[in-house]
């Protein structure tokens, strides 16, 4: 009814929902033709014993077939050809690591640490900026001062040695 299904799906576990996102729902999705259904058992405490965290399938002749994994860098990673990254298990959180780049793409998380700590950086180099400013202006008003108190020596000078006698 909405149109396009969905090109990846990803049905993270809950204990109410389980049984239903892995009996029921990859029929549906099947029947909707979504190319990917993914599972994820973010704490490893929903799914049976034994059963991965992590599990991709790919859509074949109206059925799911399991994706592949494989050991990247010690830790167990599937690729998921729709969305064109490998996708493995941080903590109780996925990383999605971009195939054409090798990079990791980062996480809300450290986006917003990173942006946290920039701002920082920002705000001391701004106060840093304005001690270096208000050094400037005080260094500044001392030279005039300094100037000023010169001009009137010299004038005093000048005054002094025109009122000598010859």
């Amino acid at each position: 009814r909405e149109g396009k299904p969905p090109d990846w799906v990803l049905e993270v576990a809950s204990p109410g929902t389980q049984v239903e996102d892995r009996r029921d729902k990859p029929s549906r999705y099947a029947k909707i033709g979504v190319p990917e259904y993914w599972l994820f058992d973010p704490r490893g405490n929903v799914y049976p014993r034994g059963t991965p965290r992590l599990q991709g399938f790919k859509l074949v002749d109206s059925e799911y077939r399991p994706l592949e994994s494989r050991l990247m860098d010690g830790e167990r990673t599937i690729r998921s050809e729709v969305l064109g990254l490998d996708v493995r298990i941080d903590g109780e959180l996925l990383r999605f690591q971009d195939v054409a780049t090798g990079k990791d793409i980062r996480h809300l998380s450290e986006i917003e640490a990173d942006e946290k700590q920039e701002a920082a950086q920002r705000k001391a180099a701004e106060a840093r900026a304005e001690r270096e400013a208000a050094a400037r202006t005080i260094a500044e008003a001392r030279a005039s001062t300094a100037e000023a108190r010169i001009a009137e020596l010299e004038a005093a000078l000048a005054r002094s040695q025109d009122r000598a006698p010859p």
